[in-house]
């Protein structure tokens, strides 16, 4: 039906207007031959019969749009441009006016009919009937649906652990500088969360490597040597090896280094704090024994099983194990006195390190300050506030602890 009625309109027009263009836009199904003769603006004669090349001009044309200003009353101009043609430069109809009416339609919303005439002498112009013509456009509200709503969500979710874990990396960095200004040292951090955290499922946890021991050993000797160093460790342990060469780079560093254990530091971290001039503990901080474990078991009491019966009655694997347990104890030893001999002497260095690796505790005891001190190690007790605040900047990012509180507001004294 859309399309007869199209019909009936386009045969109307050539009935009643001939070779008129006018409406050539308006109605492409025009033939071209046929845009020949000005639009219905009154003008007629053998100027409205001149041909010309569609889509060329020759004269002067003019764009111009205006609106109406309903509170004073007034009309306003709102786009005006002339296109001066030249003898050698005509007008190109497709570049200049109608990309520039294609413009206006964009920038601006039609309040009432209009339409285009295009006469071969002096100007291109607007005709408006009713009223006025062109209102700004409203600016488009973007709709959201559930759908969209959902995957914002989800990518929020995803987004925000990173931004988390960024923001907390330059707290921490700030924490870190206070202190070296407060101090007047090098601080250097190594926290392990022993909490262990599911990801995809798997289970993790942080213990010492030798990715922290190269790290470590690259920012101590990157530290000038008359530098002191405050080295905050917060571990439960990890391997043995890794342990060893951060404790041999800590005691090569000539000026004073301080170990400061906010919370524990067994095993590894305490071979690692045999080795500082000065280990600083909180009220309720604690070391533990650095006695070696050999597949999940305690290297001393591998061997002690294996001597408690005959040989003939041990099974092969424990003998495996035992030889491989007292190799251990050895080596632990030995590495415990060698970073107690430059303040100690040999002998108790050699009793301490008996103590602490050869099976007299399990594995996890929570060796005190008042225990450490009694031992004959440099602990000095009372945590300063700054090393707790920078502790906090390491929350557990996924399993959450079950523990909550509410801060203190304690009154500020008034100024006098």
């Amino acid at each position: 039906m859309r399309w007869k009625k199209r019909q009936k309109q386009i045969q109307y027009l050539q009935a009643k207007h001939g070779n008129d263009r006018s409406l050539a836009r308006e109605f492409p199904d025009l033939k071209v031959e046929q845009r020949t003769a000005p639009c219905s603006n009154g003008m007629r004669g053998r100027t409205a019969r001149r041909v010309l090349p569609p889509g060329v001009k020759h004269d002067s044309s003019a764009v111009v749009a205006v609106t109406f200003d309903h509170e004073v009353q007034q009309v306003r101009l709102v786009f005006h441009r002339i296109f001066q043609p030249s003898p050698d430069d005509p007008i190109d109809f497709e570049e200049t006016i109608e990309r520039t009416l294609l413009d206006l339609r964009n920038r601006f919303v039609p309040e009432a009919d209009v339409s285009f005439c295009w006469t071969p002498r002096r100007l291109n112009w607007l005709k408006v009937r009713d009223k006025l013509l062109f209102r700004p456009r409203e600016a488009q509200v973007v709709s959201f649906d559930l759908s969209s709503l959902f995957w914002i969500f989800i990518a929020i979710m995803l987004l925000q652990p990173l931004f988390a874990a960024r923001w907390y990396v330059v707290r921490r960095a700030q924490a870190i500088r206070a202190i070296e200004k407060l101090h007047g040292t090098r601080v250097i951090t190594m926290i392990h969360r022993q909490e262990k955290h599911s990801i995809f499922g798997f289970l993790v946890s942080r213990q010492i490597d030798l990715e922290d021991a190269q790290t470590i050993i690259a920012a101590i000797m990157d530290t000038p040597e008359d530098m002191p160093i405050d080295f905050v460790i917060h571990t439960p342990g990890g391997l043995v090896l890794a342990a060893m060469q951060i404790a041999r780079a800590i005691e090569a560093h000539k000026a004073k280094v301080t170990v400061y254990v906010p919370v524990y530091a067994m095993s590894g971290g305490t071979l690692i704090a045999l080795a500082a001039d000065e280990i600083v503990l909180g009220e309720f901080s604690v070391l533990g024994p650095i006695d070696p474990q050999i597949a999940g078991l305690p290297a001393a009491s591998i061997v002690k099983a294996r001597d408690s019966k005959p040989v003939d009655d041990v099974f092969d694997l424990t003998l495996v194990l035992a030889d491989v347990s007292e190799k251990a104890l050895v080596q632990v030893k030995q590495g415990a006195v060698e970073l107690l001999t430059p303040r100690m002497e040999k002998s108790a260095a050699e009793a301490l390190a008996a103590k602490l690796a050869g099976g007299h505790w399990t594995h996890d005891y929570a060796l005190t300050a008042q225990e450490a001190r009694a031992l004959g190690l440099p602990v000095k007790v009372g945590m300063p506030p700054e090393v707790m605040r920078l502790m906090s900047l390491y929350p557990q990012p996924i399993q959450r602890s079950g523990v909550e509180y509410l801060p203190i507001d304690i009154p500020r004294q008034r100024r006098v």
